[in-house]
């Protein structure tokens, strides 16, 4: 889609360190498509580029808003909660990104953020319902 190759442009543009333009290329992309997930939690990491913590973190939460099994939006809104030391929000999000029995860098990545929290999550990966 049109989309896709957009945002292959704009993650292009931040790999190259290129933020400004990467951020000119998200924010475009997130005004024409509100609701892609892909493209709000893109736009939230160029954003913490920025240290603009309030800004990723309302992009991160469209994102999961839109599509409520976006592990990546999910974990990073935790790990923003956990540097701002709000555990317990910090882990109720850290629980709902593992909902997906994430594999992979999401799994290692959530792992990590729950010894950090002091949390036991071994038995958390599974696939659990949503409430």
């Amino acid at each position: 889609s049109s989309v896709a190759g957009a945002a292959e442009v704009g993650r292009q543009l931040f790999e190259a360190g290129r933020l400004d333009e990467a951020r000119l290329s998200f924010e475009t992309l997130a005004s024409a498509n509100p609701r892609d997930a892909q493209v709000l939690t893109a736009l939230g990491v160029v954003y913490l580029s920025f240290d603009e913590r309030d800004r990723a973190r309302m992009a991160w939460r469209a994102a999961v808003a839109s599509s409520p099994r976006m592990a990546f939006a999910w974990l990073s809104l935790a790990e923003l909660e956990w540097h701002e030391d709000r555990i317990d929000r910090a882990a109720e999000y850290l629980k709902r990104g593992m909902r997906g029995g994430e594999e992979g860098p999401q799994r290692e990545r959530a792992q990590a953020l729950a010894e950090n929290l002091g949390l036991d999550v071994s038995q958390s990966f599974a696939a659990t319902p949503e409430h």
